[in-house]
C-alpha cells in the first residue's frame, strides 16, 4: 500500500483519525434526511456517528416541544440511537397525518365544488323559469 507524505495511507485513515466532536460539528449542518438517507450509508464511522443520541436529541426537542426526555426513554427498550428512533417514528406518524389531513381537505373540496355547481344550476334554472313565467305573461 502507497504511503501519503503525512504518514497516513488513505483518506480513510485520515478520517479516522478525526474526533467524533468534529464529525457531530459537521452532521449539525445536515438534514435529518441527508444524514440517513446519505451519509450513514456511507460507512460504518459515519452510521455510528450519525445515530449518536447527542446529535438526535436537540433534532427531535427543536421540532417536537412537547416531547420529554421520559417519553423517549420509556418508549423504547433500548438506549442505543434511541432520539433518532423517536425522531423516525414521530415523522412519520406526522406525515400520516399530514397525509389524511390533505385527503380529507381535497374530498372537502370537491365536495364545496359540487356543491357549488349544484347551486349554480338551480340558479340557472330558477331564472330560466323566471323568463319563461314572463313570456307566457306577455
Amino acid at each position: 500500500e502507497m504511503q501519503r507524505h503525512d504518514g497516513h495511507s488513505s483518506a480513510h485513515e485520515m478520517m479516522k483519525d478525526i474526533p467524533s466532536g468534529v464529525w457531530q460539528l459537521v452532521m449539525n449542518y445536515l438534514s435529518s434526511r441527508d444524514l440517513c438517507k446519505n451519509l450513514a450509508p456511507v460507512c460504518k464511522r459515519f452510521r455510528t456517528e450519525s445515530e449518536r443520541n447527542d446529535q438526535w436529541r436537540p433534532r427531535v426537542l427543536a421540532r417536537w416541544q412537547f416531547v420529554t426526555e421520559d417519553f423517549v426513554l420509556r418508549s423504547k427498550e433500548t438506549k442505543v440511537a434511541v432520539w433518532k428512533a423517536t425522531f423516525v417514528q414521530l415523522s412519520s406518524q406526522v406525515n400520516t397525518i399530514f397525509a389524511q389531513v390533505r385527503n380529507e381537505a381535497c374530498q372537502m373540496m370537491s365536495k364545496v365544488q359540487r356543491e357549488r355547481i349544484k347551486q349554480e344550476e338551480n340558479l340557472r334554472l330558477k331564472l330560466w323559469l323566471r323568463r319563461q313565467r314572463r313570456n307566457a305573461q306577455r
